[in-house]
């Protein structure tokens, strides 16, 4: 494994754990911030392995593209909705709304999980 894509693995890991701690912390928003983190760090990570440089985005979709990993068309859309995270978050009204318990959150837990084991799976083989 190349040593930059070991830098953004390891970035993503901790984006993963800051997803973890929020989320026993009670601080959803963060949480849902950190997961849309962690996924966006390690498809920037398949990308440096695979000689691509990353750009500078926050679209998990238009990343995944790039890395050129098969979505289907429920996962697009769960991608989809993990990238607001990175723009909503940030709005107190949104934040407010969104985010306001475990209930609310837990999907997105729940998916950035799930798609995380998947991506690192990619990176590792």
């Amino acid at each position: 494994m190349k040593k930059e894509t070991e830098l953004w693995l390891k970035f993503a890991e901790e984006s993963y754990e800051d997803a973890l701690y929020n989320w026993e912390g009670h601080r959803y928003g963060n949480t849902c911030f950190c997961c849309q983190q962690a996924l966006e760090k390690i498809l920037k990570a398949i990308l440096v392995e695979k000689g691509i440089r990353p750009p500078k985005v926050h679209d998990l979709m238009r990343l995944a593209r790039l890395a050129k990993l098969k979505i289907d068309k429920e996962q697009a859309e769960e991608l989809r909705a993990m990238t607001r995270h990175y723009f909503t978050v940030r709005y107190p009204d949104l934040n407010k709304e969104l985010y306001r318990d475990r209930l609310a959150t837990k999907k997105s837990l729940e998916k950035m999980k799930e798609f995380y084991q998947w991506f690192k799976k990619k990176l590792e083989n």
